[in-house]
């Protein structure tokens, strides 16, 4: 589980040129063997984050697809 401690909004033009927007989101999670806490940051496409409700302090599962993209945050 992971706990969200940020979500950036971003939009931009890629490299085809095509407009991609969507949120950078930031997690905190307990690490074995790590003093404090390890984080990391995940990118979530506009559709993704806005059905599931992510908010700032909410408790998540990520669950990704078989390509390795974010496909769901589940908040538990």
């Amino acid at each position: 589980m992971y706990n969200c401690v940020g979500i950036e909004r971003r939009q931009y033009v890629n490299k085809q040129g095509r407009n991609v927007s969507g949120y950078n989101l930031y997690f905190t999670y307990e690490k074995k063997g790590t003093d404090g806490l390890a984080c990391f940051q995940e990118w979530g496409s506009d559709g993704v984050v806005q059905d599931s409700g992510i908010a700032v302090g909410d408790t998540v599962e990520i669950l990704y697809n078989r390509y390795g993209k974010v496909e769901s945050f589940r908040i538990v």
